[in-house]
């Protein structure tokens, strides 16, 4: 049974998108039924300082109104924050919806969703230069060198780590990359991460272990400043999952790297090695 709210009236009302106060009465609601709540109402029933009319979280504090896809549901409450979608649906009613849900047929959480609307958030760690820009981050790697920004993440289950990123730029020459990090092992240096990599103008999705040179790629074209979604999947002790998906046209593919992953090296976040790009938005969902 879906939980109402009770509106000076006396009677309950219910989300619903199509009224212009976001809410419409239930049939018990006499001469109300089935209307929409009169926006003057008013009211900040999540006390966030929006008025529930404009709120759009009405239940979830969210004062600064974050709003990644600009759909009718801010980031704090939607189950799909990074893809538009004012009539969501979420097969199996596990609250991430299905245009994010790595499995329709089991029950997730979407655990975290970053859109740098407030430049680096507290907690995160990084090396070489990320900064905020719009609305995401720039990064600018050193000349073959390596960047990386690591959330504080300590949770030891399957989990899906998905990023917005950009390059900034392609390379004539020597290899360079920019995807989302997996693992990192500050004493040996050893990275895994899913990647969009460019070799020379050779465009490839690539899923790689840098210590042991380990790598799984497959075909992929990229275009500057055109906006991928890159995921990485921890698949427990079997193998690392990688995909790639142009957000414009949602063409897709994926790969696999069949290595395990010692928990205690698990960092997730972004890796850039030489190549300058940009970063929208991270979201992890555990499995």
């Amino acid at each position: 049974m879906q939980a109402g709210t009770c509106e000076p009236t006396g009677y309950c009302s219910f989300p619903d998108v199509t009224c212009p106060s976001g809410l419409r009465y239930d049939a018990s609601a006499g001469a109300l039924a089935s209307a929409c709540v009169d926006v003057s109402a008013g009211g900040d029933r999540d006390n966030d300082g929006v008025a529930d009319n404009i709120d759009n979280c009405p239940d979830l504090p969210n004062p600064g109104q974050e709003n990644e896809d600009g759909d009718a549901f801010g980031d704090a409450c939607d189950g799909c924050p990074p893809i538009a979608n004012d009539t969501p649906s979420d097969a199996d009613n596990d609250g991430v919806d299905d245009a994010c849900d790595p499995d329709p047929n089991m029950a997730n959480h979407l655990v975290l969703f970053e859109g740098f609307h407030h430049g680096i958030p507290p907690g995160w760690t990084q090396t070489g230069t990320w900064t905020p820009s719009g609305d995401g981050l720039d990064v600018m790697p050193v000349l073959n060198g390596t960047a990386l920004l690591r959330m504080p993440y300590t949770g030891t289950g399957q989990v899906v780590i998905t990023g917005g990123i950009a390059a900034a730029a392609l390379s004539s020459t020597g290899t360079t990359e920019l995807g989302v990090l997996g693992a990192f092992d500050p004493s040996g240096n050893d990275v895994i991460a899913c990647e969009l990599r460019d070799t020379a103008g050779s465009l490839v999705l690539a899923a790689e272990e840098t210590k042991l040179g380990t790598t799984s790629t497959a075909p992929w074209t990229f275009a500057v400043s055109s906006q991928n979604r890159v995921a990485l999947t921890y698949d427990l002790d079997k193998h690392i999952g990688c995909e790639a998906t142009v957000a414009a046209t949602s063409a897709t593919t994926a790969i696999t790297l069949p290595i395990a992953v010692p928990v205690e090296l698990r960092a997730l976040g972004f890796y850039a090695h030489g190549m300058p790009g940009h970063v929208e938005w991270i979201m992890l969902v555990s499995r």
